[in-house]
């Protein structure tokens, strides 16, 4: 058996485009805790099929991160949009997903040269920008489009921190069959870790910060090896194996989730 514990908390941006961290009204997140089974605890609870979406395969992707100089995350994420490759390399009609604060622009591949992509967003192709990557960062962005159709500034960034302190969000990457706003929490073992903030599922990627369960609420700055947990009301997803949260922005692919009943 489930229970459901409502957090509370929410975290907004407001820095341009960008959007800087203020903690400003509550909203509801919610987190679960599991009952204790006759062992005293256990795994979640094996799911039985239902009606709900599935997590589909999802193929290859890589994830580049930079930081500018105000301290802002960069996450540039290129999802192989054919067969998965031994050695993954972006190619032209791939998908790429751009996180900046909250913001997200989602859109395509047109060309990788030389460790420039050329990207052209989904709300508008011809408006396409460049990206500059270096191993697994991003080192310098053009300005381009949210899906929102608001305008990012260029930058010039830098490789993040690798500190385990750091404040972290979650991203869920190629969601199908989902959308508008979802909330959820990292627990260990049955308890609550931390929550999200609820967040709109925009173009299948779900971005958003973690905060502490404890009052006052937080930015969660810890790290460890969590299940993730994501839904509203009756519909929950959980991931199939716990997944290590020790960096600013952990990305999660959408097939490493299971339906939780």
């Amino acid at each position: 058996m489930k229970n459901i514990t409502k957090l509370i908390g929410n975290l907004t941006r407001a820095h341009s485009a960008k959007v800087p961290l203020v903690i400003t009204a509550l909203v509801a997140v919610i987190g679960f805790s599991f009952a204790a089974c006759d062992n005293g605890g256990g795994p979640p609870p094996t799911p039985t099929p239902t009606p709900t979406p599935t997590p589909d395969d999802l193929s290859d992707f890589v994830t580049y991160t930079g930081v500018d100089s105000d301290g802002y995350s960069y996450v540039l994420i290129i999802e192989d949009s054919g067969a998965a490759r031994a050695a993954y390399t972006p190619k032209e009609d791939d998908k790429y997903t751009l996180l900046v604060g909250t913001g997200v622009s989602t859109g395509t591949v047109k060309s990788f040269t030389e460790g420039v992509l050329t990207l052209a967003p989904k709300e508008n192709p011809a408006e396409t920008f460049t990206a500059t990557v270096s191993g697994a960062n991003i080192t310098a962005v053009d300005e381009f489009t949210y899906d929102t159709g608001s305008k990012g500034a260029p930058a010039t960034l830098t490789p993040p921190s690798t500190s385990k302190d750091s404040e972290k969000s979650i991203a869920i990457i190629g969601i199908t069959g989902l959308e508008g706003a979802y909330g959820g929490s990292i627990q260990d073992g049955g308890e609550v870790i931390a929550g999200y903030t609820n967040a709109e599922i925009i173009n299948g990627v779900f971005f958003t910060s973690l905060v502490t369960v404890s009052t006052p609420r937080e930015y969660y700055t810890g790290s460890g090896s969590f299940s993730v947990v994501l839904g509203k009301d009756k519909e929950w997803y959980i991931t199939k194996e716990k997944i290590d949260i020790n960096q600013a922005v952990t990305v999660i692919p959408w097939s490493d989730f299971k339906v939780w009943d």
